[in-house]
């Protein structure tokens, strides 16, 4: 890989890491994303990413786990490509996103709790009407998108 493309993958990788996903996960990702569609085969990806078959092995069935990316057949050969599932990337994140609506919950709650303290009842109950705008904003992008997760083609 020429040294643009290891930027790209470094870059890439660290926005996939600060989404929690593990190192091996996110180089994979990131180097699905900079090699482009149906261009990595395994044996590729671990002479590249320098990773062992093993941990390789882990990091991708966590990914297929999550549908995020998927093998193809190769015609005429045994090797198969590795190819990233994009729109599995906006669903699993917007999975991810469900979480909102949880920590909306939370603060509602924790505003009554702390009733005595009307003030810092107040900070909870802000923060709550945050997490219900974020939770709204995401919906309806996921809306928007819903028929773009269901048509991708695999």
């Amino acid at each position: 890989m020429d040294k643009e493309g290891s930027q790209k993958l470094s870059e890439l990788s660290q926005v996939f890491t600060g989404l929690d996903f593990p190192q091996n996960q996110a180089l994979i990702l990131s180097f699905l994303i900079v090699e482009g569609r149906g261009k990595v085969t395994f044996k590729r990806m671990i002479n590249e990413l320098a990773l062992s078959k093993a941990s390789a092995s882990l990091a991708l069935r966590a990914l297929e786990e999550k549908k995020l990316l998927y093998n193809q057949k190769q015609e005429g050969s045994r090797e198969r490509k590795i190819i990233l599932h994009l729109y599995g990337i906006v669903d699993y994140l917007m999975q991810r996103m469900q979480v909102l609506q949880g920590m909306r919950v939370l603060f509602e709650q924790a505003a009554l709790w702390h009733q005595e303290d009307a003030q810092y009842a107040q900070e909870f109950s802000d923060v709550a009407d945050l997490y219900a705008k974020l939770d709204q904003a995401v919906m309806a992008i996921a809306a928007e998108f819903s028929g773009g997760i269901a048509n991708e083609k695999e």
